[in-house]
């Protein structure tokens, strides 16, 4: 593979043909016999004080200073280093090439191949082709009869997270976390949260970079994060069913074009739980702005977002089926807009039995279970909407069924209170009542 080569030490070769140092494990692909030149003694140790110093701009004082014993090392090796790519967790240094009589050092990309790489990345979770999350584990820490969980879990989940030295795994705890962020009803709660999770985001360190080659899979990774947040900052600005409040559509447009101008590679294979986020509330945004617009073209791209999105989940999703919950209430929707009412049926029915079993789950405290009654309880409604409007249900049969889903939500709740989930639902079922 490498036809000519420079050893440094022992064990370390570099391959001008390639511009790269080849760690140990490559050494059967080296030809003994191509050695260009061999780096040892004082030049050994000026190579290694420049790797140590790769991000500095290093001088020709600098380096007499640092070696008054050597000859005019500023000649014999660099008179600047600079940075470009690191390949993977090769931790590669870079490329020599002689010009005018020195010889320059920089860091390079890898010529190995993509599943060369991919053997060497094995720790780089973004790249991950499954992402199993388990809720239970992440509300273990809390009492099924903690009154504040909600507000408790938030802020253990912003302490566990700031915890994480490393950038991928941050923002992994993060989606993590924001996947089962409907459950949670406190709007205040949940706008600090927010606002925590873009700080936590904000800046990632020259390790992650040297990572993960370069910052492309970093920036895409806060891009889509970022653009989560405020989509959902703008839905909890949302009083009441498809609000036409002006300034909020134009909120929103500026959402939707914030997820445009995030690309994926078509190349990249990204871990499914950053794509199943990153498509589902771009589809959301696209459903939104369909709602404001009434523009079909939103309706179709929300759809290919979010079937996307599924066929993702299932790379994520445990027993709980925390996004299948969410998505298929969303789709379902999707698809009743469009008139394709046995996808809708089919999603908005996998949606209600999904969030029946979420809000009877024993691993939640009585609070987030209110919220989960309430996910539960909204499927309901739009359930019978869409059957109501392809003509599954007469407008006598409808009444009678959302007469049944206000009793439900009585046993549930009590009484009218002024909780605002509670509220809401009665609102929804009034207007339809009447």
């Amino acid at each position: 593979m490498f036809k000519e080569y420079i050893r440094i030490k022992n064990n370390i070769f570099y391959s001008p043909s390639h511009n790269i140092f080849v760690p140990p494990e490559f050494l059967d692909q080296f030809d003994s016999e191509k050695i260009l030149l061999e780096i040892s003694g004082n030049e050994e140790k000026i190579f290694e004080f420049l790797i140590s110093n790769y991000n500095n701009f290093v001088s020709r004082e600098t380096l007499e200073e640092e070696f008054p014993e050597c000859t005019e090392p500023y000649n014999k090796i660099l008179d600047r280093l600079r940075r470009d790519k690191i390949e993977g967790i090769l931790k590669l240094y870079g490329l020599i090439t002689k010009k005018s009589g020195k010889v320059i050092l920089y860091l390079s990309e890898s010529p190995f191949s993509p599943e060369e790489k991919a053997a060497a990345s094995k720790s780089q979770l973004l790249y991950r082709k499954d992402y199993y999350v388990d809720y239970d584990r992440l509300l273990a820490d809390f009492s099924p009869s903690d009154k504040d969980a909600p507000q408790s879990i938030l802020y253990k989940w912003i302490e566990d997270c700031s915890k994480q030295t490393s950038y991928d795994k941050r923002c992994l705890m993060i989606l993590e976390c924001i996947g089962f962020l409907p459950a949670f009803g406190q709007k205040s709660d949940k706008k600090w949260f927010l606002n925590k999770v873009k700080e936590l985001i904000y800046s990632f360190k020259e390790q992650d970079i040297t990572e993960y080659s370069g910052t492309e899979p970093l920036l895409f990774t806060r891009s889509v994060i970022t653009a989560i947040c405020e989509y959902i900052q703008a839905q909890l600005e949302i009083i009441i069913p498809d609000d036409n409040n002006k300034d909020l559509q134009s909120v929103f447009e500026k959402i939707l074009q914030t997820f445009s101008t995030i690309d994926i590679p078509d190349d990249t294979t990204y871990n499914p739980l950053l794509l199943v986020a990153y498509y589902h509330y771009f589809g959301l945004a696209n459903y939104r702005n369909y709602l404001y617009t009434h523009n079909n073209d939103f309706l179709i791209s929300a759809r290919r977002k979010m079937e996307s999105a599924i066929q993702n989940a299932q790379k994520v999703d445990m027993h709980l089926q925390i996004w299948k919950a969410f998505l298929t209430y969303d789709l379902g929707r999707v698809y009743s807009e469009l008139n394709e009412y046995e996808k809708a049926i089919k999603n908005i029915q996998i949606a209600v039995d999904l969030r029946y079993g979420l809000a009877y789950s024993p691993f939640f405290s009585d609070s987030i279970k209110h919220e989960l009654y309430f996910e539960y309880l909204l499927a309901k409604i739009v359930q019978v909407d869409i059957k109501k409007k392809c003509n599954k249900l007469s407008e006598d049969k409808a009444l009678n069924k959302y007469a049944k889903i206000k009793e439900e939500t009585k046993q549930i709740y009590g009484d009218l209170n002024s909780d605002s989930s509670q509220s809401y639902l009665y609102r929804l079922l009034s207007n339809r009542m009447q």
